[in-house]
């Protein structure tokens, strides 16, 4: 199973680009969790700001233990500031 992610702001920076893919055992039934774990496992930079982030799944906002499907688009969000 893959999931496409998708980086904002300065997570892209960390990550080095907009959009990765990830692969996913589909024995089980991953979350956005366990996306968050395999990009953990390729970037540990990104733990620092991930108390602070948003996630959405294919455009609405979810926690991580939210469910992922195949071709799922997760969406990993710094906090958005201004009026």
């Amino acid at each position: 199973m893959k999931v496409s992610v998708r980086f904002y702001q300065r997570l892209r920076e960390i990550v080095g680009t907009e959009r990765i893919m990830v692969s996913l055992n589909a024995e089980s039934t991953p979350t956005i969790g366990t996306v968050v774990a395999e990009l953990l496992a390729r970037h540990p930079d990104l733990r620092e700001h991930l108390s602070s982030v948003r996630y959405a799944k294919n455009g609405e906002f979810a926690d991580p233990k939210c469910s992922v499907n195949d071709g799922d688009i997760v969406d990993v969000m710094p906090p958005f500031s201004g009026g």
